[in-house]
């Protein structure tokens, strides 16, 4: 075997060495970032179950009955007649915001 054979087969094992250490480094860093995800996605699921047990909780204890007693019984409101509803067709299904009065229809 020549030198420059022997300088380059360590050559390419050094590079090879390099190579793996920066793989292995990087399957390090793939396997610390799924499992922070794992814990992230938990944390999401638990926040998620945390929140509708919540909202459950808080739209059971809405009394609409009681509501609707205070609104017509105390506040004089009413239901709306024919002829009071007027739609306006809207590009966002959502709601209708009012800026200015209501044109009457003819």
């Amino acid at each position: 075997m020549s030198a420059g054979y022997v300088l380059f087969l360590w050559a390419a094992l050094a590079a090879t060495c390099v190579i793996l250490v920066y793989y292995i480094g990087l399957q390090s860093d793939i396997t610390n970032s799924v499992k922070h995800i794992s814990t992230l996605e938990k944390e999401l699921n638990a926040l998620k179950v945390a929140n509708e047990e919540d909202y459950s909780r808080i739209t059971s204890a809405v009394d609409l009955e009681e509501i609707r007693r205070i609104a017509i019984q105390e506040l004089g409101m009413q239901y709306a007649q024919e002829g009071q509803i007027i739609s306006f067709a809207s590009e966002n299904s959502d709601y209708v915001k009012q800026m200015a009065e209501i044109p009457q229809q003819e």
